[in-house]
């Protein structure tokens, strides 16, 4: 059977998928990146609360707020990452990109993490987003690599209480 990556929106049939990422990322990463704090809700025991949350990320009227959108990145009925995707850029941090994902601990390094950005990256361009940006930790290696695969152009790093974060650039290809 081929495999049939895609983003989808959370909802409430992926409660117990969602809980079942909890712990091998906790083990391995400490914690759950660019979920829009998917983890913290999870320890709480609140899914739906999470979804709740989802729901406002695009509609808040707060002028300083960015609209943003979650998805799972799926092979099927199994969860395999997260990504968050702003529609625009904050103003106040230069550390955040359009783009921020993670991938699960058992399904790195299988060169799903390419499928998952590039997925991502179609999607900003469907929002109009001309040149994405990508913020990666300096020390994330196997990200940054990932994101000089997939066509990111390296920028700058820029320095936050004395981490550095690499910021890369993706144009659309016509």
């Amino acid at each position: 059977m081929p495999k049939i990556f895609r983003l989808v929106r959370p909802a409430p049939e992926h409660k117990e998928r969602a809980f079942q990422l909890l712990e091998p990322y906790l083990k391995v990463d400490g914690g759950i990146e660019a979920s829009a704090g998917l983890d913290c809700y999870l320890a709480e025991g609140d899914y739906e609360g999470w979804l709740d949350n989802l729901k406002n990320q695009l509609h808040n009227p707060d002028p300083d707020y960015v609209p943003h959108e979650t998805f799972f990145f799926m092979d099927g009925e199994k969860i395999l990452g997260i990504v968050n995707i702003l529609h625009r850029l904050p103003t106040r941090y230069k550390w955040v990109g359009h783009i921020g994902y993670s991938i699960h601990p058992e399904a790195r390094r299988q060169g799903k993490g390419t499928i998952l950005l590039k997925l991502a990256l179609n999607y900003c361009f469907e929002l109009g987003i001309k040149s994405p940006l990508v913020c990666i930790s300096e020390d994330n290696l196997p990200s940054c690599k990932l994101a000089e695969k997939c066509g990111g152009v390296y920028k700058d790093t820029v320095d936050i209480e004395g981490e550095g974060f690499k910021r890369y650039y993706f144009k659309l290809r016509l």
